[in-house]
């Protein structure tokens, strides 16, 4: 679904990642072992930790490209791997790891994750756009739509003035061995989980282009902010931010 900024595949570069998984590690481990045995008992932690980001980055983009190859146990594995290695979560795994759990409709696996966010994230709550949109998929899938509802405009609480971001779905170039780096609870992170979040967001044929739940989502937030709707049909030319014809009012 989404689109690399090379020439590979997302299905090459997944087995590229795969392939050379444990030569990567096995190089940082080593780098990591000869770290601290050159370096002091203050600085011993930093080296291991400086020593180890190439695997944990090799994980988190072997993460990503099992999401969206749709192989999300596979996802749900490289990402649980990456957090087992590094638990702060630099890479922000959980974030992969909540697609991934929202594709298989594994809801209590994400509410463990929800319930990790403490020791993973702090001083994050579990209200990033990631484990949020993963929720909304999943009350909407359920056909619990009051549910998905209060969720969404939980969403809009965190990123306020975003809306439209939520309406356009826009999707854009994935990065390279990194998510890209913005602020927390800005625009631009916004705009990335959106991006990311088109393995849910396209789901099922709908006549909007948007996918059953994308349409949904996007009509919801238009009721719920008819301001932004109206700004999106103004640059765009479509109907109430294109939102129209989604189901479950």
């Amino acid at each position: 679904m989404r689109f690399s900024l090379g020439t590979a595949s997302p299905e090459e570069r997944g087995r590229f990642l795969a392939e050379r998984a444990d030569a990567v590690r096995g190089a940082c481990e080593a780098e990591r072992d000869r770290l601290c045995e050159t370096l002091d008992e203050a600085r011993r932690p930093l080296g291991a930790n400086v020593a180890m980001r190439p695997w944990w980055r090799w994980l988190a983009d072997q993460a990503e490209c099992a999401l969206i190859c749709g192989r999300n146990h596979e996802a749900v594995d490289a990402a649980e791997r990456l957090l087992a290695s590094d638990q702060h979560d630099l890479s922000d795994a959980r974030f992969t790891l909540a697609y991934a759990l929202a594709k298989l409709e594994d809801e209590p696996a994400l509410e463990r994750l929800s319930a990790r966010y403490p020791a993973l994230a702090a001083p994050r709550a579990d209200d990033d756009a990631w484990i949020l949109l993963a929720r909304i998929a999943l009350a909407h899938k359920a056909y619990r739509l009051a549910d998905a509802r209060r969720l969404v405009e939980r969403l809009l609480a965190s990123y306020p003035g975003c809306a439209a971001v939520l309406i356009r779905q826009m999707e854009i170039a994935d990065g390279r061995f990194a998510r890209i780096r913005v602020p927390a609870y800005g625009e631009d992170e916004l705009i990335v989980a959106v991006s990311e979040g088109v393995v849910l967001l396209q789901e099922g044929m709908e006549r909007t282009g948007k996918g059953v739940f994308g349409a949904w989502l996007a009509r919801t937030v238009s009721e719920l902010d008819p301001e932004a709707a109206r700004a999106v049909a103004a640059t765009t030319g479509e109907k109430d931010g294109g939102a129209e014809g989604a189901i479950g009012r």
